[in-house]
């Protein structure tokens, strides 16, 4: 089974479409999926995180916030036996 995150982000945000990039050149080195979440659709997510997004949530740990290398994304994922 392939570890799964979730991706906050909001339309318009290039920090966001950053994020996404670099989530996908790292699939190329490690297995694992991301959906993304619209922060805009959940007002609860909104007042959390307004302008600091993108957030990369593994379950209920934020592991990213704003901006990450896809090098720091394998390391901390190999790290965390993912």
């Amino acid at each position: 089974m392939k570890a799964s995150f979730v991706i906050y982000t909001k339309p318009n945000c290039c920090l966001c479409l950053e994020a996404k990039k670099v989530l996908r050149k790292a699939q190329e080195s490690v297995a694992f999926e991301f959906v993304e979440q619209d922060i805009l659709a959940d007002w609860e997510l909104y007042q959390q995180y307004k302008e600091a997004i993108p957030v990369l949530m593994n379950g209920k740990e934020e592991w990213f916030r704003l901006r990450f290398s896809s090098a720091e994304f394998v390391k901390k994922f190999k790290a965390a036996g993912c």
